[in-house]
C-alpha cells in the first residue's frame, strides 16, 4: 500500500500499453487518493492511484507503481 498522502506532490509515469518499461509520458501532480479494485485474473488486488495532472489539468487513474513522491530539495 502507498505511502503517499492525499494532497502530496508526485511524479507521475504514464506508460506504452504494449511496450512495458517504456515511458510515454512524466509530470507534477497531486494525489487524490487511493483505489482499491478486485482483480479478474490474479487473487491480489489491483491499486490505482487517482492523481490530478498539472501539464495537462486533469484527473486520470494510474497504477500506484507509475507514481512516487516528489522529493524536497
Amino acid at each position: 500500500m502507498s505511502s503517499i498522502k492525499p494532497g502530496e506532490l508526485i511524479k507521475w509515469y504514464e506508460m506504452y500499453a504494449d511496450y512495458a518499461g517504456m515511458i510515454r509520458d512524466a509530470g507534477i501532480g497531486v494525489y487524490l487518493e487511493t483505489i482499491i479494485r478486485d482483480n479478474i485474473y490474479y487473487d491480489e488486488p489491483v491499486i490505482v492511484a487517482k492523481v490530478y495532472r498539472n501539464k495537462f489539468n486533469d484527473i486520470i487513474e494510474l497504477l500506484e507503481k507509475d507514481v512516487e513522491r516528489l522529493l524536497e530539495i
